[in-house]
């Protein structure tokens, strides 16, 4: 893996990176070689604490650009290790399609629309994986939108879903097959299942990606996706281990059009005793709420921090039922209490993807804008007219939402 490392004759003691680390592992210390003039300490690195986020590297080279003696300063520098071995054997993007109760999950097709860019990309095949009881029957709407090969491992241990036997099967196809990519859906199931099977396939594994794609130069897959609380947003590639491996957030992209391929199944079967499980499947319940589901809304009403408590959402249902729209959230507001997770939009809750999207009292943060930006048309309401979703609004509305929002409730009830 990379190292870091700061260099003594440039560092000057300054203290500038430690305030800068997010995870506190600089501190300063005595210089090895003893004083260096009237600098008599020097930035030491917890290395084994270091997540090489590298903000300490920019804010000494920042000091440096700044300084008149270009002999100090720019003093912290990581080195990175050398590519990992042969992986001329690894070759295919495979996208892992979920069933959930009988049914494909329509992520499947949306992991095969960009899988199949990657694919075109590399020059590699476009392959499908299917894993259950009973779900070869789904191999032929994989091909028909452009699956060159579905894998199947089809067994009653795998009926219904559970983390052991799943992973240990579609890690044992990956240990056998080879892939070069593989995608997960980022569900529920996706995240568990991706995370076990990474660990067992001995890679690496980038979750939540909300972009993906391919380096011209290197072939990596470049996984594009929210970071430090959301606050940034980061490229990260898998450079040492094969497969390279990620989930990517359901809605992120449509779904793959048509893309007649002849359908080819192999079936795989894992070793006896492979699937053995120390969990059983006891059965599903759904939530029964009455309220419209918001991953699958036409239209929703969000409502933020501005809502201001529990007597705001009342209003926003009150709109969201005028217009039969799904009433969504941000964390703020969830992590308030004033709304239950189910209603939470954004990296820590549901994608999606409306036609239109009414957000009240919504400043706009990364996190949030991850998971609802696909909308087709975004309204704001807020006082704030430089908060980041005004700007990124089709319709930005400023103003107080207690006098925006009954005016809309009543100009929708009273047309004329």
């Amino acid at each position: 893996m990379a190292n870091i490392r700061v260099q003594e004759n440039r560092c000057t003691g300054c203290g500038q990176c430690v305030p800068v680390c997010p995870v506190k592992c600089i501190t300063l210390g005595p210089r090895p070689g003893g004083p260096k003039g009237p600098f008599e300490k020097m930035a030491v690195i917890d290395t084994a604490a270091c997540t090489l986020c590298k903000a300490c590297v920019s804010a000494c080279r920042a000091l440096g650009e700044k300084s008149c003696n270009k002999d100090l300063f720019s003093a912290i520098e990581i080195q990175e290790a050398a590519a990992g071995g042969d992986f001329s054997a690894y070759r295919g993007v495979w996208c892992v399609a979920e069933t959930r109760r009988g049914q494909l999950s329509p992520t499947a097709l949306e992991l095969l629309n960009i899988g199949a860019k990657l694919a075109a990309a590399l020059k590699e095949p476009l392959c499908a994986v299917l894993a259950g009881h009973g779900v070869e029957k789904f191999a032929a709407e994989l091909a028909e939108h452009g699956a060159e090969q579905v894998y199947v491992i089809d067994a009653p241990e795998l009926k219904d879903y559970l983390d052991e036997p799943h992973a240990a099967a579609l890690a044992a196809l990956i240990n056998a097959k080879k892939p070069n990519k593989v995608i997960f859906p980022a569900t529920t199931m996706g995240r568990t299942l991706s995370a076990r099977a990474a660990i067992l396939a001995n890679t690496g594994l980038t979750a939540d990606a909300t972009e993906l794609d391919v380096d011209a130069a290197t072939g990596l897959l470049r996984v594009t996706r929210p970071t430090f609380g959301g606050n940034l947003m980061a490229t990260i590639t898998c450079r040492k281990t094969r497969p390279e491996m990620c989930s990517l957030r359901p809605l992120t992209y449509p779904k793959a059009e048509k893309n007649p391929k002849p359908l080819a199944v192999e079936r795989f079967t894992p070793e006896a005793g492979a699937l053995a499980c120390k969990s059983s499947y006891a059965g599903f319940v759904s939530e029964e709420s009455g309220e419209l589901d918001i991953g699958g809304a036409e239209v929703i009403v969000a409502g933020g921090r501005g809502v201001g408590g529990p007597e705001g959402f009342k209003l926003l249902h009150e709109l969201a039922q005028a217009l039969g729209a799904a009433v969504g959230a941000s964390r703020a507001a969830v992590d308030s209490g004033w709304v239950p997770y189910r209603h939470q939009v954004g990296l820590t809750g549901k994608t999606v993807k409306p036609k239109l999207y009414i957000a009240c009292g919504i400043s706009g943060q990364v996190q949030h804008m991850a998971g609802m930006s696909s909308s087709d048309i975004i309204v704001a309401i807020n006082k704030d007219p430089d908060c980041p979703l005004m700007k990124q609004a089709a319709y930005a509305i400023e103003g107080d939402l207690y006098e925006v929002v009954p005016e809309l409730i009543k100009t929708l009830k009273n047309p004329s």
